[in-house]
């Protein structure tokens, strides 16, 4: 897996993690089911992007990744753990989590979004989940899930000159209906290195590329909305639910219905 690759895949996560802490909380109490509830839902999220990146084969199959989840309690004065953490992990999570402890502002959330990683020498480790704050007792309680990946699992090779690929997903806003003939050129890059850039950074075709991280798009709204199938499908820019479901089911075997629906608690 190309450290660029898993730079993208972290975003998504990221970006799917901040949704997911603003979905409606029926409840104004912090008790032992809520933080039950949550933290379910919230590995349930977690557990279903790994499952989908490794039928898309961006994520080896061999790995498990997911490792265990955690309760941690933040006051100004310092932190405990339902588990036992590397202290210095602890300590960088503390760091994230003061500013909401510490703030007087009117808009400090009550449940936001913590998303954080640390490198050793053999394991990449991501701390992903939300906080929780109790602003009567100023307290924040982060209900977070480690997962890692060896080292040797990732190449560096090459991936600085690949930023432009980056710039043709967001920046310019690919899709599918564009002909990518008419976009790197723009950066002056020959179709030959264009390929062989996405060979080694992408992994795949940079179409392929792209329609894997549309899967990831429609991943979220099936498990973070309640939009219908034939919605998700419009909103992802599919030409029919069919074909949406064609490309889940018939080229990587990940059917939709297999997707937990959150918002509608049906996981």
């Amino acid at each position: 897996m190309h450290i660029y690759q898993l730079a993208i895949i972290d975003q998504k996560l990221k970006e799917a993690m901040a949704k997911f802490s603003l979905l409606p909380v029926h409840t104004s109490i912090f008790d032992a089911a809520l933080f039950e509830q949550l933290l379910h839902d919230s590995r349930v999220l977690i557990k279903t992007y790994i499952s989908l990146l490794k039928s898309i084969e961006i994520l080896p199959e061999e790995n498990h990744y997911y490792k265990r989840h955690f309760l941690i309690k933040h006051t100004v004065f310092g932190t405990e753990a339902d588990g036992s953490i590397y202290p210095d992990y602890l300590t960088a999570i503390q760091n994230l989590v003061l500013p909401h402890l510490v703030s007087d502002s009117p808009d400090n959330r009550q449940i936001f979004p913590i998303h954080i990683h640390f490198t050793t020498s053999t394991e990449v480790y991501l701390f992903s989940g939300i906080g929780l704050y109790k602003e009567d007792e100023s307290i924040v309680y982060s209900l977070l899930h480690e997962m890692s990946m060896p080292v040797n699992y990732i190449s560096y090779a090459s991936h600085a000159k690949c930023n432009y690929l980056l710039n043709i997903f967001y920046a310019e806003e690919y899709n599918e209906r564009q002909s990518i003939h008419t976009l790197y050129p723009r950066y002056n890059i020959s179709y030959r290195q264009f390929r062989k850039d996405c060979k080694i950074c992408l992994g795949t075709t940079f179409y392929n590329f792209y329609m894997k991280m549309k899967m990831l798009d429609v991943l979220d709204d099936i498990m973070l909305t309640n939009l219908s199938l034939k919605e998700i499908a419009h909103k992802n820019n599919f030409s029919s639910y069919i074909a949406m479901h064609q490309l889940f089911k018939r080229k990587y075997n990940f059917p939709l219905y297999i997707i937990p629906r959150i918002l509608n608690g049906s996981n």
